[in-house]
């Protein structure tokens, strides 16, 4: 059974539904959408009013802690509830299945970052929008780390940076250039007629 919701989870839901646009059929404008992990598709169809348009999942099919879709959407009503909005579920149109691929990662999850602290590559989870990205399994890309992604980064398009992992590997050669005495020296350069370099200086950071 999923715990009634909180004082936090009552703030959170208030935040996050007041920045979608809020639809007028009469002028033709679409309803922000928010999709639910793993329960559905949700567009703001009043001031204070969110409409299930689809489902995301199986219906009959219990999680770890067994509980349903339609259990988790009816926590969402209770949410919507105590803070004075409504949830009309009347309209469901079909499973999200038939419409988007299960890869297509959920709108509130698209630009969560996560840095592998193995290896430092940077996954950004992205949308359609992002040509150069990749389908990430679940584990790094990085064969010689295995490093298990956070859920939200699994089995979804993700863009992966390498930036930080190269400046890491290039580092890690230096310091053992450095340590056999193979890394050359920075060159000193002129200060001018008057100034004379001091002995030994190192290497600027």
């Amino acid at each position: 059974m999923i715990p009634d919701p909180t004082e936090k989870d009552f703030q959170w839901a208030t935040r996050l539904w007041n920045t979608l646009v809020v639809g007028d059929e009469s002028t033709g404008q679409q309803g922000g959408i928010w999709d639910m992990p793993m329960v559905g598709r949700y567009q703001r169809t009043g001031e204070n009013e969110l409409t299930f348009t689809h489902i995301m999942g199986d219906v009959m099919k219990e999680d770890i802690l067994g509980t349903t879709l339609f259990d988790k959407h009816e926590w969402i009503k209770s949410l919507a509830q105590g803070i004075g909005w409504v949830i009309i579920d009347e309209v469901v149109n079909a499973s999200m299945e038939e419409y988007d691929d299960p890869a297509e990662p959920a709108l509130v999850d698209i630009g969560k970052v996560w840095v592998c602290p193995g290896c430092s590559l940077i996954y950004t989870v992205r949308g359609i929008d992002c040509p150069e990205r990749v389908l990430v399994e679940g584990v790094c890309l990085n064969t010689k780390c295995g490093e298990v992604l956070p859920e939200h980064h699994r089995g979804v398009f993700n863009h992966v940076d390498d930036t930080a992992l190269v400046a890491k590997m290039e580092a890690t050669e230096r310091l053992i250039a450095i340590d056999e005495g193979d890394y050359p020296p920075r060159p000193i350069e002129p200060l001018g007629e008057d100034i004379m370099p001091f002995e030994g200086q190192s290497e600027e950071e």
